[in-house]
């Protein structure tokens, strides 16, 4: 609710984990699935502005041979940061009012939003280890 960001244990994430700042309770479930969340459209802006965690968007299309080779890392990404922040598929071909809002001219395109904001905007391949580099600054420690 106040974009607080939380550490929770483990052992009380079934007990109803509530923010430290406003009491709110913590919405958790599909933080720890390992699997990317897909978004279009209609669902963009509640997904990306509710995400409790860093959202690293994935811009792709069906067509795109390079998106075949990066889509794998996509999804690897999406299990070994369940927990950490969110990792969020974006098809730009069924998408086209957010391929025109983020101005999504090549694909694959990632973004790194944090606490609803687009933060880091990087068009291309990119090695999961400097994808990482750049997300870190909106890691918890």
């Amino acid at each position: 609710e106040c974009h607080t960001k939380n550490r929770v244990p483990a052992e009380k994430l079934y007990k109803g984990p509530k923010c430290g700042q406003c009491s709110h309770p913590l919405e958790w479930q599909g933080l720890l699935s390992g699997q990317p969340l897909t978004v279009g459209d209609a669902d963009f802006d509640r997904i990306v502005t509710a995400a409790p965690l860093p959202l690293i968007v994935y811009a792709w299309a069906s067509w795109c041979t390079v998106c075949s080779t990066t889509g794998p890392m996509v999804e690897r990404l999406a299990w070994q940061g369940r927990g950490r922040f969110q990792v969020a598929k974006l098809n730009v071909e069924a998408s086209p009012a957010l391929s025109s809002r983020y101005n999504l001219l090549s694909v694959p395109t990632f973004m790194i939003f944090d606490r609803g904001e687009l933060k880091e905007r990087i068009p291309g391949a990119i090695p999961e280890g400097q994808l990482m580099q750049k997300l870190n600054p909106f890691l918890t420690s």
